[in-house]
């Protein structure tokens, strides 16, 4: 006797059992992710997550887990009263910066280059 058994894989954010088409992996926070998406919601997230790509930068993992080595970073480090110069110029060149965190590297450069 044959036995057939058939997997079908629906929307996880639809309440219907609305068929999906894709199985989506995403990373956010450290954690991976997968779901099952339908056309529409499939559609819906790829505008979602297409408006932030497109601001972002690519990561040092590769899909599907794991790591790469990265380029050693520089070890000089930057001095409070530096740091409160190259604000004050991005602020003064358009450049929109937080008042505390990070200074994007594009930032970095474009001060460094300005005052090269």
């Amino acid at each position: 006797m044959a036995q057939k058994v058939e997997v079908v894989l629906t929307c996880d954010l639809d309440e219907e059992s609305t068929p999906a088409i894709d199985t989506v992996v995403f990373a956010y926070g450290g954690q991976s992710y997968e779901f099952e998406l339908c056309a529409s919601h499939l559609k819906e997230f790829d505008e979602v997550m297409q408006r932030f790509a497109s601001a972002a930068r690519p990561g040092g993992g590769r899909p599907g887990g794991g790591s790469r080595p990265r380029a050693p970073r520089a070890s000089r480090s930057v001095t409070a009263p530096e740091l409160a110069k190259l604000r004050a110029w991005a602020e003064a060149n358009g450049y929109a910066l937080n008042e505390r965190g990070r200074i994007p590297l594009n930032v970095r450069r474009a001060y460094e280059a300005a005052h090269a």
